[in-house]
């Protein structure tokens, strides 16, 4: 199973182009789906059948997963035997009518302006560390960069001079001016913090982890579960 699910991941990775937090979802996903399906002697996706799918989703929920997770999951599976179906690796699509579980959305708690103050001066500048994440924190509340145009940035993607920031997408390219304060924050760190975290000149990328690499998505949520427990 496991072989045919790494050929449906490059199919999608080079042929549908998908994003590299789209790919990690699906990987992720498949990952849940494959150990299920060897432990339970599902070796082949001609294999599996609708019952041995609600079997699956079953296990999610006893699991506790949220609606909003096994959803997700249930959409990655259908996307993998569709692509199986097409390829002409099965007969017939079990995933067809496996239906996603419904649930009422939550509406997002809205922080205040003085929890997001006590937010942003919660890492300790004084470290190299505290001020890369204090330049971070800053420079979302003040940009609206999703996490991964955060983590993406290199080097010469701010402007300090003029105070703006310059994000590249698959759809466009973004030029947003930042405040004082992202600029200054940003300023110290570039000028005091960064050189002390790199490990390898040749390395662009704007804001680096402790072994001198570019950050990661799972890298901030950590620090941002952190900061908001402190």
């Amino acid at each position: 199973m496991q072989n045919q699910v790494n050929l449906y991941l490059n199919y999608i990775k080079y042929q549908k182009k998908l994003s590299d937090n789209t790919l990690e979802s699906y990987s992720r996903d498949m990952s849940y789906f494959c150990k299920f399906a060897e432990s339970n002697g599902l070796n082949q996706a001609s294999e599996v059948s609708l019952t041995d799918l609600l079997r699956f989703v079953r296990e999610l929920e006893a699991q506790n997963k949220s609606n909003a997770t096994i959803s997700r999951v249930i959409a990655s599976i259908r996307s993998f035997f569709g692509y199986m179906y097409d390829e002409r690796a099965i007969d017939s699509n079990p995933a067809k009518q496996l239906q996603s579980p419904k649930f009422d959305r939550k509406l997002p708690e809205i922080m205040t302006v003085e929890e997001v103050e006590r937010l942003l001066k919660t890492p300790d500048v004084s470290t190299p560390t505290g001020m890369r994440d204090r330049a971070m924190l800053e420079l979302l509340y003040a940009s609206g960069l999703r996490v991964t145009e955060l983590i993406s940035l290199k080097i010469d993607s701010v402007n300090l001079s003029l105070s703006f920031v310059k994000t590249s997408g698959s759809q466009n390219d973004r030029i947003i001016p930042l405040t004082a304060f992202a600029t200054q924050a940003v300023k110290t760190y570039l000028e005091e913090a960064r050189h002390c975290l790199l490990k390898n000149e040749n390395e662009m990328a704007l804001f680096l982890n402790v072994s001198g690499s570019q950050l990661t998505r799972q890298g901030f949520w950590k620090l941002i579960k952190h900061y908001a427990k402190e």
